[in-house]
Order: C-alpha cells, then sequence, then structure tokens
C-alpha cells in the first residue's frame, strides 16, 4: 500500500492510479476501501521489478509492503530481538487492549479461510529469518 503523497509523486513520473474503490482487510481486524490502485517500479536489493500497490489515503507511512510483495521478494520478517538484546533506554512496546473477540459471521468466515488458504501457502517455502539487509525505493 502507498499513501496519498506517494501517489501524488507518481503523477510526476506520468505513472497514473487506476481509480477502483476495493475493500481490504487490515491486520487489527478493522477493513478500509482504497480509492485505487498504482503500478509502481520498484529497486530492491540489486533488482528492478514493478507492483501494483493500493492506495490507502490515510496511511502514515508512505509505503506498506504487504505479504504479496514479501513473496514475489522471496523476503522474510526477521523476529524482534529477545527483550534481554534491548538497550534499557528503549521504550517498552504498548498494546492496545480489546474487549474480546467478537464472533465472525458465516460470510466473515469464508472470506478469513479463503485468506489464510491464499497467504499461508505463500510462506510454506520460507526457510528462516532473511539474513540480507534490503534497501527498497519506489
Amino acid at each position: 500500500m502507498i499513501n496519498r503523497r506517494v501517489a501524488e509523486h507518481a503523477k510526476t513520473l506520468r505513472i497514473w492510479p487506476e481509480v477502483q474503490n476495493e475493500t481490504i482487510h487490515l491486520a487489527d481486524g478493522t477493513t478500509a476501501t482504497t480509492p485505487g490502485r498504482v503500478r509502481l517500479p520498484l529497486h530492491v536489493a540489486g533488482r528492478r521489478l514493478e507492483h501494483t500497490f493500493q492506495l490507502l489515503p490515510s496511511l502514515e507511512s508512505d509505503l506498506l509492503i504487504g505479504t504479496d510483495l514479501w513473496f514475489e521478494l522471496g523476503l522474510t520478517i526477521p523476529p524482534p530481538p529477545p527483550p534481554q538484546a534491548r538497550r534499557r533506554r528503549e521504550p517498552r512496546p504498548t498494546h492496545g487492549v480489546t474487549a474480546g473477540m467478537t464472533e465472525r459471521t458465516p460470510q466473515e468466515e469464508r472470506e478469513l479461510q479463503a485468506f489464510l488458504t491464499t497467504e499461508l501457502a505463500k510462506f510454506e517455502h520460507v526457510q528462516g529469518p532473511t539474513t540480507r539487509p534490503y534497501t527498497i525505493s519506489v
């Protein structure tokens, strides 16, 4: 996903977003509607490729890489360091607290199972964390 600023920058490069309202599911369980998508060139670890990004105007970061692109690049996300390895000055992570889980509707359950079937299959070949640093530029 990209934010509005990146989409506007793409226009200066004569790369025009495709208008297409699409509902997406976010990691926190909520949904959002994206107003469009744009295919951008990327340079990652010496490779050049193109990838279609959804436009999420409220995204604070310029770029959010989804599991589809991680899979395409053959990258894995390294786990965080163990607590004893963190520096003392580093703030402790904070976590939100919810009142509990709600039951999924039958439609939501079907969508979840379809999503898991597709996404989990992408990680069957993953053998461990990536050890090489990657620089991604748009």
